[in-house]
C-alpha cells in the first residue's frame, strides 16, 4: 500500500467529489478510481459505492472504518 493510493481515499472522502479530488490531485478520473480501486484490492474491502449514472458515491463500513487507519 503506498501514500499516493491513501491519499488518493483521503482526498475523495475529503472532497465527496471524484471530479473535485481528481482536480486536487492533478490526476485523471480514471487514474483516480484506478488507485481506488488498487487499494480496495489491496485491503480485500469495498471502500466506496459508486452510484451508477450518478458522480456520487457513498462510504461502505469498510470505508468508514479505514479513515482513521488512512489518518495515521
Amino acid at each position: 500500500m503506498t501514500l499516493d493510493l491513501i491519499e488518493a481515499f483521503m482526498k475523495l472522502v475529503e472532497q465527496k467529489s471524484f471530479v473535485r479530488a481528481a482536480e486536487s490531485l492533478y490526476i485523471s478520473q480514471s487514474s483516480l478510481s484506478h488507485r481506488i480501486n488498487l487499494l480496495e484490492a489491496e485491503l480485500n474491502a469495498t471502500l466506496i459505492v459508486r452510484a451508477r449514472g450518478k458522480r456520487s458515491f457513498e462510504l461502505t463500513q469498510a470505508g468508514i472504518e479505514f479513515i482513521p487507519i488512512a489518518e495515521r
